[in-house]
């Protein structure tokens, strides 16, 4: 048993609420609720007050064994020291994974890998940290471990985006490609070109929607609808017949290749901009083939968004 849930028997002996124990306090009820779900732990200041609240002793609240998953959270954080100081990253995801797999509900284990991969400045590791941070944003339980890998996946992107130049994926098996050379697959042609300046994203991504809208709102086009999955695109892309798609490929429900294929079965003039960390030469071919009219790969600068979008208008 942790302090949270000694807090949380607590209050039910006293028949106290969240919202008691809150006011009391001088914090938020969703405080109390993450010390009571494990997700945090109550700042050192609180335990007198709690103890005073409660009437009962400090040790009440200081003696306590670990449970079994809060071994395994630390555990997880010695694995992320680890993981700062090794280039061994499979072996270490391969430990993290198996706890994930034990523990599946706690995101912190999840959230630790996460800030631990975007410490290692490697941007070959993006794919890895993408994700991850997708399973806890669908995971959709706690809002201040979703900023908080948000936050550390901006940072990396913008440190690994902004400052270097593109660099060339590491070729496996796979075939993998560069962003020089999709372009080159795609040559100067473009397949489709609108006149105007309106435009539908589609990304299961929160984040990736937020930036794509400021970039492009910043230049200058107008973001009149978004859909989080390949059905939303097609219906949304009939109601609002959007001049430019910037569309994702992997995400529920339907992926990014058959939204694109239906859009083109009914409008064979659609502009439709792949934005895609798949950059395998096969998937990249087939997006071609079927009718895209440029692909950018994630993680990209924005001034290659702003090019593609810039080459689809007349």
């Amino acid at each position: 048993m942790n302090t949270g849930e000694i807090i949380k028997n607590l209050r039910k002996e006293q028949n106290v609420t969240q919202e008691d124990l809150a006011k009391a306090l001088n914090i938020s009820a969703q405080s109390i609720s993450k010390w009571e779900n494990g997700l945090a732990n109550p700042d050192i200041i609180y335990i007198p007050l709690i103890a005073n609240y409660f009437k009962v002793a400090l040790e009440t609240l200081f003696f306590w064994e670990e449970d079994e998953q809060s071994l395994h959270y630390k555990k997880s954080q010695a694995i992320q020291k680890k993981l700062l100081l090794t280039d061994d990253i499979d072996s270490i995801i391969e430990l993290w994974e198996d706890m994930h797999f034990k523990y599946p509900n706690d995101y912190r284990i999840v959230k630790e890998l996460i800030l631990a991969l975007c410490s290692k400045n490697d941007i070959t590791l993006f794919h890895k940290i993408f994700k991850y941070v997708i399973m806890i944003l669908r995971s959709n339980q706690n809002k201040s471990i979703e900023n908080e890998v948000l936050d550390a996946l901006k940072k990396f992107m913008l440190r690994e985006t902004d400052i270097k130049e593109p660099q060339k994926v590491v070729k496996h098996n796979t075939n993998p490609l560069s962003q020089q050379e999709i372009g080159e697959l795609f040559g100067n042609s473009v397949v489709s070109k609108r006149k105007g300046k309106r435009i539908m994203l589609v990304d299961d991504s929160p984040f990736m929607r937020k930036m794509q809208n400021e970039i492009l709102t910043k230049a200058g086009y107008e973001i009149i609808s978004e859909a989080t999955n390949g059905n939303e695109a097609v219906e949304q892309y009939k109601l609002c017949s959007p001049d430019i798609v910037i569309m994702d490929i992997i995400m529920p429900v339907l992926d990014g290749i058959s939204a694109t294929k239906h859009i083109l079965s009914f409008d064979p003039t659609a502009c439709i901009i792949m934005c895609s960390a798949m950059v395998e030469q096969s998937i990249v071919s087939e997006t071609k083939q079927i009718g895209v009219s440029a692909f950018v790969a994630k993680p990209f600068h924005q001034e290659l968004l702003l090019d593609a979008v810039g080459n689809c208008i007349e």
